[in-house]
């Protein structure tokens, strides 16, 4: 219960101003700190006997001056003065002064700007925003206006906890340019301070009652973090009203777990109206989130709207979302409409623009289009580094298409030398990775038994490999292709009576004028005691 008390006394009570550590020894005129004097004032300050009262107070203030900077700066002197008086550290502190004399021109502007970038610097110094490399930040305020001071827009943000780190905040952060990037602030020094205000041998600070508390209180980070607890507990009805009380307040990261809770309801409905009403919400949800900026929603939309989801009229206005967010550098938009010129497009213009889109989306970090543009490149033999460093990244991650493909690179020699041996073992392990996927090992069965690459360990090796694939996976049993392939091995392997058997099943389940002419030649093939040689792919 003192927990829970704890939580509110922080957001609700009113606190009282402090002077400020090192106000009376702060000249007039520009003044850049040392790190050492930036971390000595968050020492003092989060060591300080009136910690709670103090940092609620803080943190009143910080908003106030976030949420004035840009329309009322007249208003951020008063303000910014009654920030540093409680924590002369405030980077929001700072930042509000500055633009404060910055506004009424005057020189005031330097000293306040001179601490800004220093403390920026500190507090960077060993991090980079990455998840494993947080930036430290005394309130969440301070990331809020670290970010603002890099010229980009807060747009969502969760709180998060973990053994390592008790509290961290993400934060969403619309760039310039329109794209939108993810930054982790650190919150654990003040969070532990907090906790440790209420000494006690049984007494625990717990970070769920902490976050209760700041999500009753109207905190769209906190309530983003209750929904997502919520949505891993299947408790959708509550998540869905924390989240919608976070994206409210224009948080981006709770409208991509309500684009999620929809989703799922309209896959699951058993009623057309239900379903129905789910899109519904789903689509507003996703419109929400690109009026925020969201190139992912963007895509996301534009995918269902292509997909027919919403009806046909639907679907130019999908490609549009589509190329819209491709611009904003999104790789799943630029991914997907490499795809649609791929294959709906059948002109040599659009496999041009489809091999320049794919390259496009791969350059951006996507892995199926890196597997898409390295296809292209081999099947083209066209010698590129870049396909065998994609694939050599994506095989590192156990990617079995990935190993599969850089195989074949080795098989003909593509930006690596001509090496058998180790396209037999790229082929291995493709396999290893999921021994009954049956694409997979299709490919690699006829690559090493109805190809040059055939030799007696391949061989044995391929009839292994498909036997068990065709033992344990009923759906590759069925499929013509694949019991041609196992056929195949075995009249690699001398055992024509077997092989004749198999690839009369196949002919039987064959269901297109093509494919039975080609599974009829190689039957001819087997009975006649012969062998299918082909060039590698």
């Amino acid at each position: 219960m003192r927990i829970i008390i704890f939580a509110v006394i922080l957001i609700n009570s009113l606190g009282c101003q402090s002077t400020s550590p090192i106000s009376s020894n702060v000249s007039e005129k520009q003044f850049t700190p040392k790190h050492s004097e930036i971390k000595r004032l968050r020492i003092s300050y989060l060591k300080s006997k009136d910690f709670i009262t103090n940092h609620k107070r803080l943190i009143d203030l910080e908003k106030q001056a976030l949420s004035l900077a840009e329309d009322e700066p007249l208003k951020l002197g008063s303000l910014g003065t009654a920030i540093l008086d409680t924590y002369y550290g405030s980077l929001t502190g700072h930042y509000a002064l500055t633009q404060f004399y910055k506004y009424v021109g005057s020189s005031e502007t330097n000293l306040h700007s001179g601490w800004l970038r220093a403390i920026e610097s500190y507090i960077a110094k060993k991090a980079d925003g990455s998840e494993g490399k947080p930036i430290p930040a005394i309130s969440p305020n301070e990331a809020f206006a670290y970010i603002v001071t890099n010229n980009a827009t807060p747009v969502g943000s969760i709180y998060q906890t973990s053994k390592k780190r008790p509290l961290t905040l993400l934060v969403q952060a619309r760039e310039q340019d329109g794209r939108i990037n993810t930054l982790h602030f650190d919150l654990s020094e003040s969070y532990k301070a907090m906790e440790n205000a209420f000494p006690g041998s049984q007494d625990q600070y717990f970070p769920s009652s902490f976050l209760q508390g700041l999500a009753t209180q109207g905190d769209s980070a906190a309530q983003a973090a209750i929904g997502a607890y919520l949505v891993s507990q299947q408790s959708f009805g509550q998540a869905i009203n924390w989240l919608q009380a976070a994206s409210g307040k224009g948080n981006l990261v709770a409208n991509s777990f309500l684009a999620g809770i929809f989703w799922e309801q309209a896959q699951a409905a058993n009623d057309p109206n239900a379903k129905k009403i789910s899109m519904r919400l789903l689509e507003e949800n996703y419109q929400h989130a690109i009026a925020l900026g969201s190139s992912h929603a963007m895509t996301e939309l534009g995918i269902l709207y292509v997909g027919g989801e919403y009806g046909e009229n639907k679907i130019a206005e999908g490609r549009n979302l589509l190329t819209e967010a491709s611009k904003n550098g999104n790789p799943l938009s630029i991914y997907v409409l490499a795809r649609m010129h791929d294959q709906f497009s059948k002109t040599k213009e659009d496999q041009k623009i489809a091999i320049s889109l794919y390259k496009k989306a791969a350059d951006l970090g996507h892995p199926d289009a890196k597997l898409a543009y390295a296809n292209h490149t081999i099947s083209n033999k066209i010698a590129d580094q870049k396909t065998v460093t994609w694939l050599e990244e994506l095989s590192s991650n156990k990617n079995p298409r990935a190993m599969l493909l850089l195989g074949y690179c080795y098989a003909h020699g593509l930006g690596v030398d001509l090496n058998f041996k180790k396209t037999f073992q790229w082929f291995r392990r493709s396999v290893d990775q999921d021994p009954l996927d049956a694409h997979i090992v299709n490919e690699v069965v006829w690559s090493l038994t109805a190809t040059k690459l055939k030799t007696n360990r391949r061989v044995k090796y391929g009839i292994r490999a498909m036997s068990r694939l065709m033992e344990k996976n009923n759906a590759a049993r069925q499929e013509p292709a694949y019991l041609d392939t196992w056929a195949a091995a075995h009249a690699a392997n001398g055992n024509y009576t077997e092989a004749v058997a198999i690839q009369e099943k196949a002919i039987d389940l064959a269901n297109n004028e093509n494919l039975l002419e080609i599974l009829t030649e190689h039957l001819n093939i087997f009975k006649n005691g012969g062998v299918i040689l082909e060039e590698i792919r």
